[in-house]
């Protein structure tokens, strides 16, 4: 298999597309093309963490972000840093992210 087979295909989308919103709303429509362990792992997650609060949410950090913490309070992101990263990104990453936003 070539390394280009094994990249994830990434759909770029632009608002001022004429089909963006049929091609959005494509994309939106996971709930018929869901993959159903990927179900049963969110399910299985939510599960714990509302049987388990805290201590499962910081069992599935360390198991999908591979991220060991030892309290909620590690995770935190302050208002320093936000604005620090605010800063790093591109100006037009941010007016998409922030048109994505403006969306949800």
């Amino acid at each position: 298999m070539s390394a280009n087979q094994l990249k994830p295909q990434i759909a770029r989308l632009s608002t001022t597309d004429a089909d963006f919103q049929a091609r959005l709303n494509e994309l939106r429509a996971w709930e018929e093309v869901a993959d159903p362990a990927v179900q049963n792992i969110v399910t299985e997650v939510l599960t714990a963490v509302k049987s388990s609060g805290d201590a499962a949410l910081l069992e599935y950090t360390k198991k999908f972000d591979r991220l060991d913490v030892k309290s909620v309070a590690e995770l935190e992101i302050t208002q320093a840093e936000m604005q620090a990263a605010l800063k790093r990104i591109d100006p037009a990453q941010r007016a998409a992210l922030q048109t994505a936003a403006d969306r949800v």
